[in-house]
């Protein structure tokens, strides 16, 4: 499937994720108020960076050697028996890991932390079961199946909230419940087109082990990056405080939900050999357009959407104007990264999220006692306008462009068919 094709379905079905994703976002943040929704986020966060440390080397790993290698049945193999153990290893240490919880999420119980667990775990066997179909270019199934994933998520807290009973542990067993049938439903699918479950083999995973660290190093980084002004606000304003910002981000990151759609498709472009610049660098442009006009919606229509559907949340508005700018360039940012990333991970691909981090922590660190949620929004706009700097500068000066080439109109040339010559090594 051409990249365009493929852009065009997971925009499709990413919209409809979202699009349900925020009619939950708007059923909790009424229904669980802002202390609970933003305990909620916060839980969600410490999640994610566990599916991150956990599972990212798998999930890059499996692109690499199913797109690069052809290794299928390696990959799937090496996947279910990794999260087995994960699993069970997660699980019988759940009480000695709380402890290192509650440093994120002051308010977390031993069962709050074992659903994150059992979301942890079957995220890690979702995300590396539907990195097999990028790896091989099947851009249906892993466009289809986040969709079976929220209308789970979504249906249940619907059936809870109409019976009465949608609260905080209750949400989180969904969100168990969920994930747990999608990646189930992967492997089914994996299962129906055949394979032997065995041993995959140490060359196939020291490849994995090889590319996928790098690429996990990369996405750990950039997740603090992205979140770590969550923890941080609960830590100075309380958890109140997380729900209000975290309505904020809402709109950012559905902005930021295309730009990852691109960059997702065209990795996989990049691994398969299919990309010859024109390509990401038309992506680049078209990304930094749509951001921008993202970004004039949101000024002058934010209070009204903010009204219509958070109407517990005004103060929310502050924060989100304040994230814009930084948004403009964590857009094009996360396409260029993608074409870096593809590559094989160069030292900029870890450099420019380091010192971004580093930028935001202490700006958050100083202006948040300042200035409170508007002094986080500033602070990460700021951090996420220097990563995308960084970012562009170096894959502009690799591909020999200057910065007038990302600001033009979209041009995205002709898609390079697969060459022949073999692909640069990662």
């Amino acid at each position: 499937m051409n990249f365009f094709r493929g852009f065009s379905l997971n925009t499709t079905c990413s919209f409809l994720v979202f699009s349900l994703g925020f009619v939950n976002s708007v059923l909790l943040a009424d229904q669980l108020g802002p202390e609970h929704y933003g305990t909620l986020r916060l839980w969600a966060a410490l999640v994610m960076l566990g599916v991150l440390f956990f599972g990212e080397w798998l999930n890059k790993g499996n692109i690499y050697v199913v797109g690069r290698e052809r290794e299928r049945e390696a990959a799937i193999n090496h996947t279910l028996l990794y999260c087995l153990v994960l699993g069970a290893l997660l699980l019988l240490t759940a009480p000695f890991s709380l402890a290192l919880a509650t440093v994120f999420v002051p308010s977390i119980t031993l069962v709050q932390w074992v659903l994150g667990i059992c979301v942890i775990a079957f995220t890690v066997l979702q995300r590396a079961g539907l990195s097999v179909f990028l790896g091989e270019d099947r851009l249906k199934p892993y466009a289809l199946l986040p969709v079976v994933f929220i209308a789970i998520y979504l249906g249940g807290n619907l059936v809870l909230s109409q019976l009465g009973y949608l609260e905080l542990e209750r949400v989180m067993g969904v969100w168990v419940g969920a994930v747990g049938i999608t990646g189930l439903a992967i492997f089914a699918l994996f299962s129906y087109r055949g394979f032997r479950f065995r041993w995959g083999g140490r060359r196939a995973l020291g490849q994995m082990l090889r590319i996928g660290s790098r690429g996990e190093v990369c996405l750990v980084l950039m997740f603090l990056l992205l979140k770590s002004d969550l923890f941080l606000i609960e830590r100075f304003l309380g958890e109140k405080e997380v729900g209000m910002y975290g309505v904020a981000t809402n709109f950012t990151d559905m902005v930021q939900r295309v730009a990852n759609i691109a960059s997702v498709i065209l990795l996989a472009k990049i691994v398969r050999g299919q990309d010859d610049t024109r390509l990401s660098l038309g992506v680049g442009q078209g990304i930094f357009v749509f951001s921008l006009l993202s970004a004039v919606v949101l000024i002058f229509g934010g209070r009204l959407l903010l009204s219509v559907f958070f109407p517990l949340y005004p103060d929310a508005y502050d924060p989100l104007i304040w994230l814009l700018p930084g948004m403009l360039f964590l857009g094009f940012g996360a396409v260029f990264n993608a074409k870096l990333m593809g590559e094989g991970y160069p030292s900029m691909t870890l450099w420019a999220p380091s010192i971004a981090l580093a930028v935001n922590v202490a700006l958050n660190l100083w202006l948040i006692p300042k200035l409170g949620l508007r002094g986080a929004a500033l602070s990460t706009s700021l951090a996420y306008a220097l990563w995308g700097v960084l970012t562009a500068s170096y894959y502009l000066r690799l591909n020999r462009l200057g910065w007038r080439a990302v600001f033009a109109l979209p041009s995205f040339g002709q898609e390079q068919k697969p060459s022949s010559k073999q692909p640069p090594s990662v």
